[in-house]
């Protein structure tokens, strides 16, 4: 199945796009998806990754079926994600 991981921010421009699409069994885990996007955009050293953990200040989100975004776990499955990822970094504000 292909999973979508969908940039946000920062990320957008780090990455260069708006999103890469990942093939990869749903029986994996976001975790995986994430190493992939890793080794994808590895020439423009996009790295989110400190070992198995996302570094900080990464947040991972998924739609909600009611609407808007959940916070999605890096331990998550990827049938739990419904195909997509959205990618965002922590921002401050007031």
């Amino acid at each position: 199945m292909k999973h979508v991981v969908e940039y946000i921010g920062y990320f957008r421009i780090k990455a260069g796009c708006e999103y890469s699409e990942i093939e990869m069994p749903e029986s994996f885990r976001v975790l995986d998806l994430i190493i992939a996007v890793e080794k994808e955009l590895k020439d423009r050293s996009f790295n989110v990754l400190e070992g198995n953990e996302l570094k900080d200040g990464v947040l991972l989100f998924r739609r909600n079926e009611q609407g808007g975004m959940v916070r999605c776990k890096i331990s998550a499955g990827l049938s739990e994600t419904g195909g997509r990822i959205i990618m965002a970094n922590l921002m401050g504000g007031g």
